[in-house]
């Protein structure tokens, strides 16, 4: 295990341990289920992951001049005529 040290606002730490205490819990427990509840519902899908992965590869492989600017306003310029 790696040891961190964070710093928290006043009130995180009164909730911390008023939630740490009504769940039967030390706080570093409530801490790190927090933590691991977080990565897993901010994990990117598989779906999105290949996406960006090929977003990439694409952007990467791109003859475009390195001062090559995308604005939207003059796409749309084009499109209307």
């Amino acid at each position: 295990m790696i040891q961190k040290i964070i710093n928290i606002q006043e009130n995180q730490e009164k909730i911390i341990k008023l939630m740490a205490n009504n769940l039967g819990m030390s706080e570093e427990e409530l801490l790190m289920r927090a933590i691991d509840d977080f990565i897993t519902l901010n994990k990117p899908t598989e779906a999105l992951e290949s996406f960006l992965q090929r977003a990439q590869k694409i952007s990467q492989e791109s003859n475009l001049p390195e001062e090559y600017s995308f604005k939207r306003d003059e796409l749309y310029e084009e499109v209307r005529g």
